[in-house]
């Protein structure tokens, strides 16, 4: 393994001495990036780079309800995974976990209107920031400036003239218009600079996108959406307080162990919390206080609170709340 570390980092000299690879990086081929984990692979977020796995999150998040928010779920990616691919797996088993689930609140990341359109199909509303067109336009006329109709494969510009050609790709479709028509057209100048006339290309679930767009413009979408805030106090919890940032196992079945049993002693905590009565941290003396408080009755001779009571002594009080099933779940993603 040292071996193949030393080939990939650095190239031998015409006088047999060794020297750093270029800026193109490693050798081609998978790279090892640390010798204690030679599986491990490296994610790029913005422009902070990490080693492990991305970690997903589906947690409850009924603003209704006053039982606290628990984790359903945790999946494990490679970390070059993009967020959108993931999204369908994370619709579908929230669906087969908690069936009663009809709201999916999700991060920008995972918005797509192929997305929304696979969550409709588990009977489940995506609500995601969807993505904007940030392609330079140069004041020119954006695709939303222009009529198009998938169902017909028409398209019309905003001076009224219609496509002339349509082409269905694998990921997107593309239109293009008349080349003399175009060049003829007075408002050219502010459609297009190619020579042989406007090209769009648009993603083939177009009008689901328009939609979402449509939507997210609403005051309603966000105060449906301002729910999800929670799940970033979920993962700030499981990084400072579970060490989910920093895995202490190797391999990729380590971490995700890891991962899980994490969001499991959330989970036990926030339901003791509840249980103890501090649902809204209104308590006195925390959890520890809590914890020790049937000890100090016992001592004293005093019985416990009556909330204590029922969370050392009524079992079945934490399986109802463990199997209940929520209406509206949360997702986001870290990386470990």
């Amino acid at each position: 393994m040292l071996v193949a570390l030393l080939e990939q980092r650095f190239v031998r000299g015409e006088g047999g001495d060794f020297r750093p690879r270029g800026p193109d990086g490693p050798a081609p081929g998978r790279p090892i990036w640390t010798p204690h984990d030679p599986e491990v692979q490296c994610g790029k977020k913005r422009s902070q780079e990490r080693l492990g796995n991305k970690v997903h999150l589906a947690e409850t998040a009924d603003p209704t309800d006053e039982r606290p928010n628990v984790i359903t779920d945790v999946l494990v990616t490679a970390p070059q995974q993009e967020d959108s691919t993931v999204l369908p797996t994370v619709a579908e088993r929230a669906r087969f976990r908690t069936p009663e689930t009809d709201t999916l609140l999700a991060d920008g990341g995972y918005a797509s209107g192929t997305n929304s359109e696979a969550a409709a199909e588990l009977g489940t509303d995506l609500v995601a920031p969807p993505r904007r067109d940030t392609r330079q336009r140069n004041g020119q006329f954006s695709p939303e400036a222009f009529g198009i109709d998938l169902e017909h494969q028409v398209a019309t510009c905003p001076a009224g003239q219609r496509s002339e050609r349509w082409r269905v790709r694998e990921r997107d479709v593309q239109i293009c218009f008349p080349t003399a028509v175009c060049r003829a057209c007075p408002r050219c100048h502010e459609c297009t600079t190619r020579s042989p006339g406007r090209r769009l290309a648009v993603s083939r679930h177009y009008d689901q996108l328009c939609r979402d767009r449509v939507r997210a413009a609403s005051e309603e979408f966000w105060n449906l959406y301002k729910s999800r805030a929670g799940v970033e106090a979920t993962f700030s919890k499981l990084i400072h307080a579970c060490g989910l940032r920093r895995s202490r196992y190797r391999g990729e079945a380590g971490r995700t162990w890891h991962a899980f049993a994490a969001a499991a002693a959330l989970n036990v905590r926030r339901l003791l919390r509840w249980l103890a009565g501090e649902q809204t941290r209104k308590g006195r003396g925390g959890l520890r206080a809590a914890l020790l408080a049937p000890l100090a009755a016992a001592r004293s001779g005093r019985r416990a609170a009556q909330p204590l009571r029922h969370a050392f002594w009524a079992p079945q009080s934490i399986h109802r709340h463990l199997t209940r099933t929520p209406n509206v779940i949360a997702a986001c993603v870290r990386c470990i």
